[in-house]
């Protein structure tokens, strides 16, 4: 028996191809396979072989859309107790707007892109950035909850690209009505 390292080496590759090989055959094999089977080929006691027919695909499909490439990155200053509120920073992104995996949890603001008419164009939830949570030890060790509210937050926004969009609104969602926190003028869309 040969046990150099290059003779050893051969043997692993061997084994390792034989085992692609075991792989690749089961593959085929799957997708050979023709999908759902079906029993009653004909007979009246239902003993007649199986008869195959090919799984059938999704019904009433909607086509894709086309998704734009690009969206609106901003960030918004925010004095809440004052209702006003600066644009930071905007620019456009050359990417699509992220997709939000599950259903959009609802925010205790919201922001909405308006048309000069007052119609809103998009909204979406939001996060309170301006109320800041934490917890302390007391005097005997007790952790102890503190709720502060900032005076001035900023919040980032991924909006999409809209045509007469002319503000962005923040809105804190209230039981009595919804209490404006602000707005911006929409940025103009770049070439």
């Amino acid at each position: 028996m040969i046990t150099t390292p290059a003779a050893r080496f051969l043997g692993d590759l061997m084994l390792r191809l034989d085992g692609f090989t075991l792989t690749l055959a089961l593959a085929v094999g799957l997708a050979a396979c023709s999908g759902k089977t079906e029993r009653g080929g004909g007979s009246a006691t239902g003993d007649a072989a199986p008869v195959q027919k090919p799984a059938a695909g999704p019904s009433n499909v909607e086509p894709a859309r086309a998704e734009p490439l690009r969206h609106l990155l901003m960030v918004v200053e925010l004095e809440p107790a004052t209702h006003v509120a600066r644009t930071l920073m905007s620019r456009s992104v050359d990417l699509p707007l992220p997709r939000r995996r599950g259903p959009a949890q609802a925010g205790p603001w919201r922001v909405d892109v308006v048309a000069p008419s007052g119609a809103v164009l998009y909204t979406a939830p939001l996060a309170d950035a301006a109320t800041v949570r934490g917890e302390f030890p007391d005097a005997k060790g007790q952790l102890t909850g503190v709720t502060v509210q900032k005076p001035v937050a900023a919040v980032t926004l991924r909006l999409p690209w809209l045509d007469g969009a002319s503000e962005v609104r923040v809105v804190k969602l209230a039981e009595g009505g919804d209490v404006e926190l602000g707005r911006v003028a929409y940025p103009k869309a770049e070439p």
